[in-house]
């Protein structure tokens, strides 16, 4: 249908654009006038994504009739939820009408259950900053709380199942298991003692985001419970931040196969959506090693001819962790990523 047509050259302008980043960096580099292209360049892709939004919203929801329609429908709203986390912005499908929609598809996979707890995500930041900000009355904090907890184990059960039934393995991270990895890393290889290994680029960008909803759902019930004395126990949020912790590692622990040249491009813009995250939370636990990991990361992503979308840019606020940064809680991780 036209409809189904015009949202395939939405999806397929931004990924061309995302490509153009590439080449654009890459030209940047022997012609430094032309910075100002890039940076233009940088920002087209969520122009596009916007646009797909709003057409789709425009619409409003129909039944999705087979997979095409599904693998047209699902990719709008992973960017969507994405720019809401990014911009701590509300999107539309997290509305009843658009999650029945979702859930009457004639095939229903995984994947598209990820998404569905996903869409959920921005507008529960949003509540969360509005809290935070003390423009929340006293009392309705509790609602908040629990919808960040239904959220986080929704998300922990869809982990685990996938994780099951994925054909994903943990491998010993040793040059002959990531040799691409080992080539481009050099000395500080070492730091992680085991990898992913996915069988396709799928796998390995569904778990990615899932570990991001993660982290950015944990990371909100921390800054509640900062807030609001008693609300959790010592114990339980021990717990949060320990998993807060495993979270980010596996995203660290993707890389090696990331970086492998089978996985391409997509490989290193999915390396380059945990960027800043990975990064920051190493330096609030004061892990100097692997802070200097993901810098390593991030110049063999830009010596490759990578770079970060402009919007991207945005998340260093978006997914500040919200840690206890003293050296006891340092140590106290450093010791857990020995262990992993």
């Amino acid at each position: 249908s036209s409809r189904d047509e015009l949202i395939l050259a939405m999806l397929i302008f931004q990924l061309v654009e995302v490509r153009l980043l590439v080449a654009e960096h890459q030209r940047s580099r022997a012609d430094m006038a032309a910075d100002h292209e890039t940076n233009f360049a940088k920002g087209v892709w969520a122009v596009h994504n916007a646009g797909a939004q709003r057409f789709v919203e425009s619409l409003g929801p129909w039944q999705l009739q087979d997979r095409y329609e599904g693998a047209l429908f699902d990719p709008v709203r992973q960017n969507a939820i994405l720019w809401g986390i990014v911009h701590k912005k509300e999107i539309p499908f997290d509305q009843r009408i658009w999650m029945a929609m979702s859930e009457a598809a004639i095939s229903v996979t995984s994947e598209r259950r990820l998404i569905d707890i996903g869409t959920m995500i921005p507008g529960l930041l949003v509540v969360t900053q509005d809290l935070l900000q003390g423009s929340v009355k006293d009392g309705d904090y509790i609602p908040i709380w629990q919808n960040l907890k239904c959220v986080q184990e929704n998300l922990l059960t869809w982990i685990h199942h996938y994780h099951t039934e994925s054909s994903f393995a943990v491998k010993a991270c040793n040059a002959k298991n990531f040799p691409a990895y080992f080539d481009q890393i050099g000395t500080t290889s070492d730091l992680l003692r085991h990898g992913f290994v996915f069988s396709k680029f799928h796998d390995a960008w569904f778990m990615s985001t899932a570990w991001i909803y993660l982290y950015a759902i944990q990371n909100a019930l921390l800054r509640v419970a900062q807030i609001t004395s008693g609300i959790a126990t010592e114990e339980y949020l021990d717990e949060l931040q320990k998993s807060v912790h495993i979270a980010v590692w596996n995203m660290c622990q993707t890389i090696p196969k990331l970086l492998e040249h089978s996985f391409g491009f997509l490989g290193r813009i999915c390396i380059f959506l945990t960027s800043s995250l990975r990064r920051m939370y190493f330096e609030a636990i004061g892990d100097l090693d692997m802070v200097e990991w993901c810098q390593r990361i991030d110049a063999i992503l830009h010596w490759r001819g990578g770079v970060a979308p402009l919007w991207m840019s945005k998340w260093d606020d978006a997914v500040r962790p919200c840690l206890n940064e003293t050296d006891r809680r340092a140590q106290e991780f450093n010791g857990i990523r020995l262990r992993l």
